[in-house]
């Protein structure tokens, strides 16, 4: 069983113990009992739902019912309301037991949808959308590899390439250039520029970059360089290749839309078009 579902059972039968050592304080419940079991599984909902973990004793919970201001609103009740609903139902221990066995097991239905969602989302995880050769190998006058990813859609994409120059590269500011470009080709949302090293060890570069819906293909120029015409030899190799869309939370979603430039037409093309 769920850790939290777990540690939601040892809270309920530490209030049954407090509240049945303090016998019961009113004849009638202000909530009946599907409104207290709502109330409950709100409050359990509210309190980070399977992350109630964080060795809270009961006394500590009734110190904190604060937190639970929004919760008892919107029932219509104050705290000492639940108090005595706790006290009403917690000194009946088998009715107790049975409001909370619904709790329980509205939550872990909850965790499972929940789970299910986040397993599909995930599942995209592990896909490589670069499907172009598996190494680069530049040994040609100029060399420019331009790659065409199709059909983007919206996200947080991540790229990885692990590089090697065989030889002290003589190219100024080496780069790998990216950039999204909008279906009109209106809108560009450049990327930013990997900087090379340009010694003879391998080095793994990579980038993070969101793209909203405004943007369909994604453009990835490899080992462009200010000088290119210039360059009379070069030689390196790049592999690992990779670029995924991992599963981002809808939180950070929010903040790198917020982050996106507003006036995203006025950018230059990122990349060099190669004819």
């Amino acid at each position: 069983m769920n850790r939290s579902i777990m540690k939601i059972r040892y809270w309920l039968w530490c209030v049954l113990i407090v509240c049945c050592a303090c016998g019961s304080h009113t004849k009638k419940a202000v909530l009946d009992r599907e409104q207290f079991t709502a109330l409950l599984i709100d409050m359990h909902t509210t309190d980070g739902l399977l992350s109630i973990n964080r060795g809270y004793t009961v006394e500590k919970e009734k110190k904190n019912y604060t937190y639970y201001n929004g919760i008892f609103e919107k029932y219509g009740i104050t705290k000492a309301d639940f108090d005595s609903c706790m006290y009403f139902y917690a000194s009946q221990p088998q009715l107790f037991s049975d409001i909370y066995n619904v709790v329980i097991d509205t939550l872990s239905r909850r965790v499972t949808v929940e789970e299910r969602v986040l397993q599909k989302l995930r599942a995209n995880d592990s896909v490589n959308f670069y499907k172009g050769p598996d190494t680069l190998v530049i040994d040609t006058f100029p060399f420019n590899y331009r790659y065409v990813v199709d059909s983007i859609q919206p996200g947080n994409y991540k790229f990885n390439v692990m590089v090697r120059f065989d030889t002290l590269d003589a190219g100024k500011n080496n780069r790998i250039s990216a950039c999204f470009i909008s279906a009109d080709d209106k809108d560009t949302l450049k990327v930013r520029d990997i900087k090379l090293i340009a010694d003879t060890l391998e080095h793994r570069y990579q980038w993070s970059q969101y793209a909203d819906s405004v943007y369909s293909r994604l453009e990835i120029c490899f080992l462009d360089a200010d000088n290119l015409q210039k360059l009379k030899y070069r030689r390196a190799v790049l592999w690992d290749i990779t670029l995924f869309k991992p599963y981002t939370a809808p939180s950070k979603i929010n903040r790198l839309q917020l982050s996106l430039p507003r006036e995203r037409g006025k950018e230059k093309r990122a990349v060099r078009k190669i004819k």
